[in-house]
């Protein structure tokens, strides 16, 4: 109802936003063929979430439950180079400070395979404070230390989302 001071009162509002549909390009590729990469990648735990390097010798991974996952057996990243007959090496762990006791994932990287950015903000001290992302630099040493992504009005109420930084890097 309205008010004689010319102010409405409302008792239940719906926002909503009409999105176009989304239109996909027809392509012979399929996204869905497995392909097991033998015992240096491939375990009787779960491999999730595989991200390819842009130069395509390097698979970062997500492994479930791992006993000789980083502090505990939730996810950890997990990452195998192609060696010279163009097989993945053993992989290895990616290790802290990139690791830590909560669930790990990589997102995606910079054109320039120098930015990685992973899922989850990190405290200072390395811990998981909670959803969205954060970017992580490599240096000589390996990953350096997170930097959170401070992200305008970002929100997520579903458990799964993705992320991937544009080809310039700035977006």
């Amino acid at each position: 109802y309205i008010l004689s001071t010319g102010t409405a009162s409302v008792d239940y509002i719906k926002v909503y936003q009409e999105r176009e549909p989304i239109n996909l390009i027809e392509t012979d590729f399929k996204v869905t063929d497995k392909l097991n990469l033998g015992s240096a990648v491939n375990t009787h735990y779960s491999e999730v979430q595989p991200v390819i390097s842009h130069d395509g010798n390097t698979l970062y991974f997500t492994r479930k439950e791992y006993p000789k996952n980083v502090d505990s057996k939730n996810d950890d990243i997990w990452y195998s180079e192609k060696d010279a007959k163009d097989n993945f090496s053993e992989s290895k762990n990616l290790g802290k400070p990139v690791n830590n006791t909560d669930y790990n994932s990589v997102a995606g990287f910079s054109a320039d395979s120098k930015k990685m950015v992973a899922f989850g903000k990190y405290s200072s001290s390395g811990a998981n404070i909670g959803d969205g992302f954060c970017e992580f630099t490599k240096t000589e040493n390996g990953w350096g230390n997170p930097k959170n992504m401070n992200i305008k009005n970002y929100y997520n109420s579903n458990e799964h989302c993705e992320a991937s930084y544009s080809p310039d890097g700035n977006v």
